[in-house]
């Protein structure tokens, strides 16, 4: 809940009845600290020397404690929120609060004030307050009064609750209905004659709860209790007469009359209502306040009330033109200047500020009420200020008048605009109907350096628009001062969009040529040129049509184009009216058609063929068949009709799909028929299949009729077996040898391998197998495969294990009797060797690495060689051998 000052802080008053106020600190504005204590200010630690809690315990108790509020108070107790409620102080930034009642006990709050110097007996003094109920608490109550004493008043609170009541009768009380406003501050005021000697009082709820009114206002039932504000506390030499001005402070010229308020305290009377007279300018009824702008006239006021008992006090009344403010900026510093209201002037920025509007406890409670608003704030007075470094702000004259700026790109120089003229200077209109392919282009002379263009309604900026439709655009241009100019650019273009209308079409007969069509041209721009296709017409009339359809393109005078399709009817022919048939047999057909048809000159033909006179096919086989009509002019129409036939024979062959390569394998139907023809050759009833192949079969049944079967595949599997050995024969015994299938099959597939290794226990079913043989001998390898059909295959070979002792001979006779022709090494093939000869002169006449006995002494003398054999497991070989031939 927010608060606005009272009108009344505004008066100005002039009461030389009332003396100063006795009061040691009214407004709680003096403190200890003043606001440099850390956590902000508290009534016991602050207020000493001037304000008490009425209490004789230890500083600080807690058994009544009192509250100052004050605006340095972050949290609790705080200005203007708080945990309490919100309000702002009525003069100065602090004031008081108290409990006058809580639920289910007496407790109560009181604070002890001190005058200046004690009351003087039998003076009379104007004794006032100002409270407000805070708007946190549930509660509100009356019997709020003051007591005086002489010494300061001392009483023990503790333990709190009913013992914190000060049960003695007030010399001064507040007894009407309970106080309730928790937006304004309310004046308390009374009369009150002194005994002499006063220089205490103290102020609260002096009755218990069956003597007091009670109120509950709702709200907040987590501060059980009644709680006041306490702010401005005086006593003044002199009887009570004062009044708080209320009203209107700004006003237009054209608003209507209004009557201001004048209003007085409560305490000894419950009413605050005050009789006085309004003076001044603009004032049309003295005794009921009425002031009325027009009257008044444009400026500030002074307006004036007064009471018979003396007091008067004045308001400052502003009367504004209320036409608008304006703002210029100047064009070099760019310094703002405000006119055309009523000073003085107010400039303000946006702020954010807290709102505490939704919470109960100040500003935490619930977490998160609190919310940050933009908010108005004062940065600068006057009519000038210099240029302002953030936007919006606003303007506000002395009669409340409000302008706001958000771009200050839009502010208008305070310099005389010189007249500022744009040109067209080029232009390009719309050649088609609904096309954007206008522009153009202007130029602007006269202003401050290079203007700035903007093309209204299409923002476009520049001094050259493109992709304009047909229309009207205003284009301004802007100097460097922000001074305008404007031109209006017009784009014209066709009115309505290049249309052609088919007005008439006149059907061609089946002869063709003598069809017609007409068609009417619109919008766009004339002249027009026509084109009809395919028949080549030009104009808006064709003739000489064909039946069928006709494509007519218009082109106008700016290249615009529209076309339009012309069907064109085709007219007379003959008119089929009917088609019966007759159902045929297989063979041999006789099916009859019958056609019923209008017509001069018809003639009939049968799936193509030739046109005859009469309406009657007959020897028709079973089937579609499409009949044709002719006329004299060679007009034709078609149809279909279907000629029912017996469903000939559906042949099924059976007989074995598989077979192993060299037999042979018998087809035959399911069934008997009258004939058959075998895809073979054949014509019997069975057929003999010694290859793969697809074999069908077409038959005849005894009424005739033919049919195929479906083809009827026969596949012979041809297993060849196959393998091959790592390493190759022949090896020295312990080699393992192993033996991988190679075996290939013509279709199927193999799904069975049997090996015998040639020696005990040396079977398999594998596709591949190892071996390792101890003992030189001959080995019989074989492998027998088999398909998935059960054909079968089988090879053999035989594997040979050699010694592992080597023979070299001394003598070999190459004379090509086939008889020790060569120089043999018996089992070197088992052996990785390297073998070199040398003649008796140690020249080397033959080398050979992996010797396998290929030397036979070619073109050499009989005689004595010497040789070298070096084995790869490290032995060497040497000695001699001697050649004859």
């Amino acid at each position: 809940m927010g608060t606005k000052p009272s009108l009344a802080a505004l008066v100005l008053l002039s009461t030389p009845l009332f003396g100063q106020n006795l009061v040691v600190n009214p407004s709680f504005e003096i403190t200890t600290t003043n606001c440099g204590s850390f956590g902000g200010e508290g009534f016991f630690t602050d207020l000493t020397g001037s304000w008490d809690n009425a209490s004789n315990n230890a500083l600080g108790d807690s058994c009544s404690s009192p509250d100052l509020f004050s605006a340095c108070n972050i949290f609790a107790t705080g200005v203007p929120n708080s945990l309490l409620g919100f309000q702002y102080a009525r003069t100065g930034t602090r004031y008081a609060g108290i409990i006058t009642h809580e639920v289910l006990d007496q407790y109560r709050e009181y604070i002890q004030g001190r005058t200046v110097t004690p009351l003087v007996a039998g003076q009379t003094y104007c004794v006032s307050m100002y409270v407000s109920k805070a708007d946190g608490v549930p509660f509100a109550t009356n019997n709020i009064g003051i007591r005086f004493s002489s010494t300061q008043f001392l009483r023990d609170p503790c333990p709190g609750q009913n013992n914190s009541l000060i049960d003695l009768p007030p010399d001064l009380n507040y007894a009407c209905a309970a106080i309730i406003d928790t937006v304004d501050w309310v004046r308390l005021q009374w009369d009150y004659q002194a005994v002499g000697g006063e220089s205490f009082f103290t102020i609260g709820n002096f009755f218990n709860n069956a003597n007091t009114i009670i109120q509950n206002v709702g709200g907040n039932f987590l501060n059980p209790f009644a709680y006041y504000f306490i702010d401005d506390v005086s006593i003044v030499p002199n009887s009570c007469c004062y009044a708080d001005l209320t009203g209107t402070l700004t006003y237009c010229l054209n608003d209507g009359a209004t009557d201001l308020g004048a209003v007085g305290g409560i305490g000894a009377n419950c009413s605050n209502a005050v009789q006085g007279t309004w003076s001044g300018p603009g004032i049309t009824d003295p005794a009921q306040g009425t002031f009325d702008p027009a009257v008044a006239g444009v400026g500030t006021h002074a307006v004036t009330f007064s009471m018979d008992c003396g007091f008067s006090a004045t308001l400052q009344l502003t009367v504004g033109p209320c036409v608008g403010l304006a703002v210029c900026a100047d064009p070099v510093t760019g310094a703002l200047t405000v006119s055309n209201g009523v000073a003085p002037y107010t400039w303000q920025e946006e702020v954010q500020v807290q709102d505490c509007s939704a919470c109960l406890f100040g500003c935490i409670i619930p977490p998160g009420c609190a919310v940050m608003v933009p908010a108005w704030s004062t940065f600068a007075n006057g009519a000038s200020i210099p240029a302002p470094s953030d936007f919006p702000i606003q303007v506000v004259d002395g009669v409340g008048t409000v302008l706001t700026l958000t771009d200050p790109g839009s502010i208008p120089s305070c310099t005389p605009c010189p007249a500022i003229t744009v040109n067209v200077t080029d232009r390009t209109n719309v050649l088609c109907f609904g096309d954007a392919t206008g522009s153009a282009t202007v130029s602007a002379t006269g202003g401050a350096g290079s203007p700035s263009y903007v093309w209204s309604p299409i923002g476009v900026n520049g001094p050259t628009a493109t992709s304009l439709a047909a229309g009207s655009y205003s284009v301004t241009a802007t100097d460097e001062n922000g001074c305008t100019g404007q031109v209006a650019v017009t784009i014209t273009g066709p009115a309505a969009p290049l249309n052609i209308t088919v007005v008439d079409v006149t059907g061609a007969t089946c002869a063709g040529g003598d069809g017609t069509s007409t068609i009417s041209i619109s919008g766009g721009t004339q002249a027009y040129a026509v084109e009809w296709s395919p028949s080549g017409a030009t104009g808006t009339m064709a003739t000489g049509l064909d039946a069928g359809v006709q494509t007519v393109f218009v082109t106008d005078a700016n290249g615009c184009t529209a076309e339009v399709e012309v069907n064109v009817p085709s007219l007379d022919g003959p008119v089929l009216l009917e088609i019966s048939s007759t159902a045929s047999a297989c063979a041999p057909p006789d099916g009859t058609i019958t056609v019923l048809a209008t017509g001069t000159g018809l003639e009939y033909a049968l799936d193509g063929g030739p046109f005859q006179a009469s309406e009657l096919f007959i020897g028709v086989a079973g089937g579609m068949h499409t009949v044709a009509v002719q006329d004299a002019n060679g007009c034709t129409i078609t149809a279909t009709v279907f000629v029912d036939a017996p469903i000939g024979p559906d042949p099924v062959i059976s007989g074995s799909p598989f077979a192993c390569a060299g037999d042979e394998v018998v087809l035959s139907t399911t069934e008997a028929f009258a004939s058959y023809r075998w895809s073979t050759g054949a014509g019997t009833d069975q057929v003999v299949v010694v290859q793969s192949t697809f074999v069908t079969v077409t038959v005849t049944d005894a009424d005739g009729c033919v049919g195929t079967s479906a083809p009827f595949a026969v596949q012979f599997e041809e297993p060849l077996a196959a393998f091959t050995t790592t390493p190759a024969s022949p090896q020295p015994p312990g080699t393992t040898v192993v033996f991988e299938d190679a075996s290939t099959i013509s279709a199927g597939t193999l799904i069975g391998w049997s090996w015998d290794l040639g020696v005990i226990g040396g079977t398999a079913g594998t596709p591949d197998v190892s071996w390792t043989y101890d003992e030189p001998g001959q080995y019989t390898v074989t492998l027998v495969v088999q398909s998935t059909n059960g054909c079968v295959d089988t090879v053999s070979a035989i594997y040979v294990i050699g010694s592992l002792d080597i023979s070299i001979p001394n003598v070999f006779t190459p004379n090509n009797d086939g008889k020790n022709d060569a120089f043999v090494i018996e089992n070197i093939e088992f052996f990785p060797n390297e073998l070199t000869i040398y003649n008796r002169w140690g020249a080397v006449i033959y080398s050979k690495k992996d010797y396998r006995n290929q030397w036979k002494g070619s073109d050499l003398s009989d005689g004595t060689y010497f040789y070298v054999l070096r084995l790869l497991d490290g032995r060497e070989f040497t000695g001699h051998v001697t050649l004859l031939r």
